[in-house]
């Protein structure tokens, strides 16, 4: 009989110290993974009059270009950091478990997993139990998704991708729980692409201030880049 999904890994001898948590049927190291958005966030963290009174506009001409901008910069802070500033739900899919077993989620930060999924090998997808089957550290940095104690990563199919699936919810719950560096950060590129708008001279004007890049770098020791 072949070994069960939470087994230990029957050729795990062979295996060096460091990956205790290998399970049989393992490809070999992750090199990479997809993230998409299953539900982008409900609203943006600065309004559309924080970010015309910082410019110091009173008109309401450019209303729905200064929306554009702030959405825009809102995503170019979670690019440049990895942070997901207001809640929204992510789902990670890769190639394979981990080669020591941590699944990392490389944006934060995370405040749950909704579900950890993954191929058989018989093709058919399965849903992971929490608190019996993995563990999760959200407040790790990155966060980590865990075989529970005990446990092992189960088989997975052989030439499918991606054979594992991670739901999760990352973000900050309002936008008055967003940290005022990232507001300072869209507020900056949002006034700086309202005053360069790619017809000037100087070509390196066109893309964002030296205060947004420092502020970004700032956010970034929070460790998920």
């Amino acid at each position: 009989m072949g070994p069960g999904p939470f087994t230990p890994d029957p050729l795990g001898s062979v295996w060096p110290a460091p990956f205790p948590w290998l399970s049989f049927g393992f490809a070999g190291p992750v090199p990479g993974f997809a993230l998409s958005v299953v539900t982008p966030p409900a609203g943006e963290p600065v309004t559309t009059d924080q970010a015309k009174l910082n410019a110091r506009v009173t008109y309401a001409a450019e209303d729905a270009l200064f929306a554009l901008w702030v959405a825009a910069a809102r995503q170019m802070v979670e690019d440049e950091t990895g942070l997901r500033i207001l809640q929204q739900t992510l789902l990670l899919e890769l190639p394979g478990w981990p080669a020591d077993g941590q699944v990392r989620v490389g944006v934060g930060p995370v405040t749950s997993v909704s579900f950890v999924k993954y191929y058989d090998a018989g093709g058919t997808l399965r849903t992971l139990t929490e608190g019996a089957d993995y563990q999760t550290w959200l407040t790790y940095r990155p966060a980590l998704v865990l075989p529970y104690p005990g446990k092992f990563w189960p088989v997975v199919q052989f030439g499918r991708v991606p054979t594992v699936q991670v739901q999760f919810v990352a973000g900050y719950a309002s936008a008055s729980a967003v940290p005022e560096r990232i507001k300072q950060a869209i507020l900056l590129l949002t006034t700086y692409w309202w005053d360069n708008r790619g017809d000037e001279e100087a070509p390196q004007k066109i893309g964002a201030p030296p205060g947004f890049v420092r502020l970004c770098r700032s956010l970034m020791n929070q460790g998920y880049r």
